[in-house]
């Protein structure tokens, strides 16, 4: 038993030794790092083990020692950037530089582990959502958001089908499995409570907005336009009508309403062309007595107001002070004239 004690006590003593050495009555002269050309590796944010790297002591008597660098201090060493940097190491009031060079970690592999990810047609993939695993030289992982990788778009061509991603991290390739799924929306809201069509005239589809929310919560904003086969029926007079539609397999209703569309008032309507050889405009006035019409030829008023007669079919009847009848036709603000 007392051998065996021994044993351990003299290993001890060798490792002691070994690292650190003792020179008590000679004085140290100089320092210097054991195997080190130029400079050392190492990793971006690891932690080094200074265990692995000696230090000279020279002393005035000819003697010299070896020292474990990390019983030396070490000043201005750091692995939080990447680049080359100088450290100084001292050691019984002597000192050296220590060069060295922080480089980025080898990565061993990166996975993904989403089995599938499903992603509605009416989203693209959410990258700060998902994030991949990256295993390092040093046996670290670390957790990635996706946002970190590059890969191509999304393939919306079909559905349900599991598709996948080839995505690229530092140089390694990555696959992402996943399926698209078709977004339908639960409900349909309009924009307006009730529209405005004008007698005779085309409703501009494009202006009537509504909203589609879907089942993910996502809202989108379309038109009339995008429904196929809409018409409204302005063919007659009506203070209230309803039109129903389909979208996206979505039932909706929309009210609207038809009714003459009111004449600009004090505004003069350009007519060229409707009486040979005079240059004829028309401005409409509202007096007590009713909608009145007044003629310009030449830019010159031609006679007094003319009241206007207003037709069951929305048009208006003016007979001008040539004697000929003209009907005038509202569209869009545009009056025009045709012969009656």
């Amino acid at each position: 038993m007392k051998k065996f004690v021994l044993a351990i006590m003299l290993v001890f003593s060798f490792v002691l030794v070994g690292c650190v050495g003792g020179h008590e009555d000679a004085q140290a002269v100089s320092i210097e790092l054991e195997n080190i050309n130029e400079q050392i590796v190492v990793y971006l944010d690891d932690e080094v083990n200074f265990r692995n790297y000696n230090v000279i002591i020279k002393y005035d008597d000819g003697t010299s020692k070896k020292v474990c660098l990390k019983d030396a201090v070490i000043e201005g060493f750091s692995t939080s950037e990447l680049g080359e940097f100088e450290a100084v190491v001292k050691y019984d009031e002597m000192s050296t530089t220590l060069k060295y060079k922080v480089i980025k970690m080898p990565i061993v592999s990166v996975y993904f582990s989403k089995e599938v990810i499903e992603i509605y047609d009416t989203e693209e993939l959410d990258t700060m959502s998902y994030s991949f695993r990256v295993l390092y030289k040093n046996g670290t992982e670390k957790f990635m958001p996706l946002s970190s990788a590059t890969f191509p778009e999304l393939d919306k061509s079909s559905y349900g089908d599991v598709k996948v991603l080839d995505a690229v991290y530092e140089g390694f390739h990555f696959s992402i499995n996943y399926k698209i799924i078709k977004s339908l929306p639960i409900s349909l809201e309009l924009n307006t409570s009730k529209v405005t069509a004008y007698y005779g005239e085309n409703v501009e589809l494009s202006a009537i907005t509504f909203k589609a929310i879907y089942e993910n919560g996502k809202e989108e904003i379309y038109s009339l336009a995008d429904v196929d086969g809409i018409t409204f029926d302005t063919s007659e007079l009506t203070s209230s009508k309803t039109l129903s539609f389909e979208f996206l397999g979505i039932e909706a209703q929309i009210e609207y309403e038809v009714v003459y569309r009111e004449i600009e008032l004090d505004v003069e309507y350009d007519l060229d062309g409707y009486i040979e050889g005079v240059n004829c405009s028309i401005k409409f006035i509202q007096t007590d007595a009713g909608l009145k019409a007044q003629i310009y030829e030449d830019g010159v008023s031609s006679s007094q107001p003319k009241k206007v007669k207003v037709n069951q079919d929305g048009t208006y009847t003016l007979t001008i002070n040539l004697g000929e009848e003209y009907i005038l036709h509202l569209s869009n603000n545009v009056v025009y004239m045709t012969a009656k």
